[in-house]
């Protein structure tokens, strides 16, 4: 081979080596810019998952702000139903106390008899005297027995209103 011949081969060894070097650098080029896009791709993907676990907290703190809320407003309305059943079993008991004090005194006032049988006239006497007191407490237990029953009626919708509440609270339909 002569010289300018291989001048020439040399010279297209150099491009075609040139050319490939190229090709090879534009190859690295691209799969950087692929892992660049697969890196921002995967970043958005977990920004995406953070704003949206982000979003449910928020939520899901307004709904247990929300339970809370409605719990103390039910806790506070059980509170005063309860202190308003005590005020009036109080004032009950009162009222039956009088009327058991009442039928005592109508019974004892009854039983002054006449004087004609003294031992008829004592027995009379004490029976009536024992029925007012036992009407008095018959009344009293009445009264008493239908505050244990509104207690109970409180309590029963205090429970109700907790199930509708946690119901409510966990997403649930009644």
């Amino acid at each position: 081979m002569t010289p300018a011949i291989l001048n020439v081969v040399t010279r297209w060894v150099a491009g075609a080596l040139a050319v490939l070097v190229t090709i090879a650098c534009l190859k690295l080029v691209q799969k950087d810019a692929e892992i660049s896009e697969l890196k921002l791709t995967a970043a958005n993907e977990l920004a995406d998952r953070q704003a949206a676990a982000r979003a449910f907290e928020v939520k899901l703190g307004r709904q247990e702000r929300a339970h809370a809320a409605a719990q103390q407003e039910k806790d506070e309305s059980y509170a005063s139903e309860s202190r308003k059943l005590q005020t009036q079993l109080a004032a009950e008991r009162g009222t039956t106390g009088r009327l058991r004090k009442q039928l005592e005194n109508a019974t004892a006032g009854a039983n002054s008899g006449s004087s004609a049988d003294p031992v008829a006239c004592q027995r009379a006497f004490d029976r009536l005297e024992t029925l007012g007191r036992l009407a008095g407490e018959g009344v009293e237990l009445l009264a008493e027995g239908r505050g244990i029953l509104r207690q109970r009626d409180i309590d029963v919708q205090r429970v109700l209103d907790q199930v509708k509440l946690d119901r409510a609270g966990c997403g649930q339909t009644q």
